[in-house]
């Protein structure tokens, strides 16, 4: 196998903190830490090897890194019996996630999370779960979740958002078999369906190199971005629902009135990416022209209408609308405008949103909806996948706290239930619903590449962009991280910022999506 090696080399900066602003250093129930202590807050501790809570009362842990042991018995949708869904403790045997890369940071617990979202991914395309094979579903697809007797089925907007957080890089055959099956079919109960399918495929070309995909699935794509309702009076496109949460339809139009904050941002990508896609198929150049300015129009848009001064971020509804009056907050819309990749929010004003993001953020992480009266369903809750982009930014910008805690929340849970619940209670801090949620696993693998790694990439290659690695994982390291024709080592020596990329102990700045071949990584001394 050719094989491609590099080492980040950290300046030796103590510019970090583990405990989130506000909080205080020793909760009440901390107990004596035979290990390391990686992350404290007033609820709960995370050792190196264990979580010790008091939101359920219990503790948690790995012996080996290996294995999760807890007590907790998961709090699944009422019309389930918990006790016949999920193992009382995890494992998952090593030989079905040999193929994804490894993680090794010196602290079990994290470890056997991350070897849990492994197990996430590996479980929902292996059709253990298939819910739907009547309608086209097969292994090898991304089923949403599982429990016992059935997936969730393969949907549109899990699909694309499991592909962009690392999904394409960890497994692109199952990525391209998920988003070519969306591109014409999948479950699709949001106004986001029309959109989302075009960024996945845009993407996972960035990632894979694969035109295949592309001609594959263009006409199908330009049949759905024809479909949505742009408004040339408002510079938006219509959208009653995030994208994201779409119950309670009637309520979301009463917040954000019939223009949703989230879907705004997605419609933009999409347009942005048929443009790229129609340049590279021989589309007409106006209709291409058409869709490059509606994409622009709408950030524009996005960054004037939504943006609430007075509130200090971006609100559910734009100007005039309650959502804006009120100061709603949206949490999946705040997530994707402050990080980079979706081109909205500006140094300022991202600052301006974790100053400001104190009525939404506890020790458990970001509410999805944050106001009152809360009447949207879901929204009182905690949604790791929601919390990536904040995640991403607050690594970039050097927000260590709110790094720690988005992270560290997720670690907590994810070993106290043994998988990755789809809701986590924002009040409680207890998860419940629906487990082995893929979307949220791999939103916790991304906040390692994305956000600790500075991980960014587009046709010609990956970079690491301001990374921020915490003093808690500065001995991090991946093994056999695939990137096109290569396979990588990438090793966090030491913590905080980047002092020097080395490739083969050549300085770099960008890896080159051409590169092959053989190579011996030395670490410096």
């Amino acid at each position: 196998m050719n094989t491609r090696r590099l080492l980040f080399c950290f300046l030796l900066l103590r510019c970090g903190c583990c405990l989130p602003d506000g909080l205080p250093e020793t909760g009440p129930t901390a107990q004596p830490a035979v290990e390391p202590v990686l992350f404290q807050s007033k609820s709960y501790t995370v050792y190196s090897d264990k979580v010790s809570d008091s939101a359920y009362g219990e503790t948690a842990h790995s012996p080996d890194g290996t294995k999760l042991y807890s007590p907790v018995v998961p709090g699944y949708h009422p019309k389930v019996d918990a006790s016949k869904v999920y193992p009382g403790n995890w494992f998952t045997p090593a030989e079905a996630i040999a193929d994804y890369p490894s993680l090794s940071t010196g602290h079990r617990i994290v470890d056997a999370v991350y070897k849990c979202a492994l197990d996430t991914l590996y479980r929902c395309q292996s059709g253990e779960f298939l819910r739907y094979p009547e309608k086209g579903e097969t292994a090898g697809m991304w089923q949403a979740g599982f429990r016992r007797g059935e997936g969730y089925g393969v949907w549109n907007r899990d699909t694309v958002y499991i592909s962009m957080l690392m999904g394409s890089f960890y497994d692109p055959k199952t990525a391209r078999a998920s988003l070519a099956y969306i591109s014409s079919q999948g479950i699709d109960n949001g106004e986001d369906g029309l959109a989302l399918p075009a960024v996945g495929v845009w993407d996972y070309y960035l990632v894979t190199g694969d035109f295949s995909l592309i001609k594959e699935t263009y006409a199908d794509l330009k049949k759905r971005i024809e479909q949505i309702k742009y408004d040339e009076t408002e510079g938006l496109g219509m959208a009653v629902q995030s994208s994201f949460l779409d119950t309670d339809e009637g309520r979301q139009k009463e917040i954000n009135g019939g223009y949703a904050f989230s879907t705004q941002i997605v419609y933009a990508e999409a347009y942005r990416s048929m443009a790229e896609m129609g340049a590279m198929t021989g589309e007409d150049p106006s209709v291409i022209g058409e869709w490059r300015k509606r994409s622009e129009t709408i950030k524009q848009n996005v960054r004037e209408k939504f943006w609430n001064p007075s509130a200090g971020y971006y609100t559910e509804g734009r100007k005039g609308t309650p959502g804006y009056e009120r100061g709603c907050w949206e949490n999946f819309g705040q997530s994707l405008a402050v990080w980079p990749r979706w081109g909205i929010a500006d140094t300022a004003r991202t600052l301006s949103v974790f100053e400001n993001n104190q009525a939404a953020f506890n020790e458990y992480g970001y509410c999805e909806r944050h106001y009152v009266p809360l009447k949207t369903y879901l929204g009182r809750d905690v949604w790791v996948q929601t919390e990536t982009g904040l995640a991403i930014a607050a690594a970039q910008h050097r927000k260590t706290n709110d790094l720690n805690t988005i992270f560290f929340g997720v670690v907590r849970d994810a070993a106290m239930e043994k998988t990755f619940m789809e809701c986590i209670s924002w009040d409680t801090g207890k998860g419940w619903r629906y487990p082995g949620q893929l979307w949220h696993a791999m939103g916790f693998v991304s906040m390692i590449y994305y956000g600790m790694l500075g991980l960014e990439y587009d046709p010609n290659g990956i970079r690491f962009s301001a990374p921020c690695v915490p003093e808690a994982l500065q001995d991090l390291h991946i093994k056999n991280f695939r990137y096109r024709n290569a396979v990588y080592e990438i090793k966090a020596d030491g913590w905080g910022t980047l002092e020097e990329l080395l490739l083969d102990e050549k300085p770099v700045s960008l890896i080159d999506a051409t590169l092959s071949g053989s190579h011996e990584k030395k670490r410096r001394v």
